[in-house]
């Protein structure tokens, strides 16, 4: 189980145990109508991709969120830099929403638009 390699929140009211980091990802996508990506680290950003990707390739059409934009600002410049370059595509980074509130992060996620998948 991955439980003996990470932390977990100990007043959890529901705890779902997997063997493996993809089965993990899978079951969150399963359950999710979104995804928010809190300050994290290596474990954040794979999670994060994985998602991001799947929904320029059309597999899912689930929003996106960032939340805290100064700990993103940095990842939001590279990502413009890549877009400036010609690897990302402009509505794909438009496609993450950022903000500092829950609130507003909430209210982005409702008002977001999906954009068209890079390959149909």
């Amino acid at each position: 189980h991955l439980a003996g390699h990470e932390l977990r929140y100990e007043g959890l009211t529901r705890l779902e145990m997997v063997d493996t980091l993809a089965q993990r990802k899978a079951r969150m996508a399963q359950l999710s109508d979104a995804v928010v990506a809190l300050p994290g680290g290596t474990g954040t950003l794979d999670e994060l991709f994985d998602q991001w990707t799947s929904q320029q390739l059309g597999y899912h059409s689930r929003p996106i969120g960032l939340l805290g934009v100064q700990f993103w600002s940095p990842f939001v410049s590279m990502i413009d830099h890549m877009v400036a370059q010609g690897f990302i595509r402009p509505t794909d980074r438009a496609s993450l929403v950022l903000a500092d509130d829950a609130d507003m992060l909430i209210d982005g996620l409702r008002r977001w638009v999906r954009p068209v998948p890079r390959w149909t």
